[in-house]
This record gives C-alpha cells, sequence and structure tokens, in this order.
C-alpha cells in the first residue's frame, strides 16, 4: 500500500488536487502497517526467552530481578539481529 500511494502521489506534478488527501492517507496507513511488526516483536522474544532455558526472569511493575548470565548471553545479540538483518538486505 505505501509504495503504490506513494507513487500515485508522483501524479500532483500533472493533476494537482483535493485528491492527494487519499494518496496521503494510503500511505500513513501503510507505514503504520510497516512499523508495526517491529514494536510487537519485544514481547515475543522475551516470551520465548522466558520459556527457554535461558534463566530470564520476568518482572512487573516496581519490581526488580537480577537476570542469570544465560539470558543475558541469550537476549543482548538477539535483540539487534533481527533489525540488522532486515537493513542488511535492504539495497
Amino acid at each position: 500500500m505505501f509504495p503504490v500511494s506513494a507513487v500515485a502521489s508522483l501524479g500532483l506534478f500533472a493533476v494537482p488536487g483535493a485528491w492527494v488527501y487519499a494518496a496521503v492517507a494510503m500511505a500513513g496507513t501503510g507505514r503504520a502497517g510497516m512499523q508495526m511488526p517491529p514494536m510487537s516483536m519485544p514481547p515475543d522474544v522475551i516470551s520465548d526467552h522466558e520459556n527457554a532455558t535461558t534463566g530470564f526472569v520476568s518482572s512487573t511493575g516496581g519490581d526488580t530481578v537480577t537476570q542469570s548470565g544465560g539470558a543475558i548471553t541469550g537476549i543482548v545479540p538477539a535483540v539487534p539481529a533481527v533489525p540488522r538483518s532486515a537493513i542488511s538486505s535492504v539495497k
């Protein structure tokens, strides 16, 4: 949806008008849709690590917990790996 609306907005050069509001609305909706998956991944990653053998301990509110070395070793490299691979695949 985002690429289609971005190309459609190029039509402003040929035919300016109020129709651009629809193209901009589509672009905004498409952009919001592209932002949803990365924002929804951290809870899933944490949930998976919680269930794995890394020893991740969940906390709520103002509670503080001490994470095991296995949890830190598992989470630290995993969090930047997905965005890094997504960025490197776009060329």
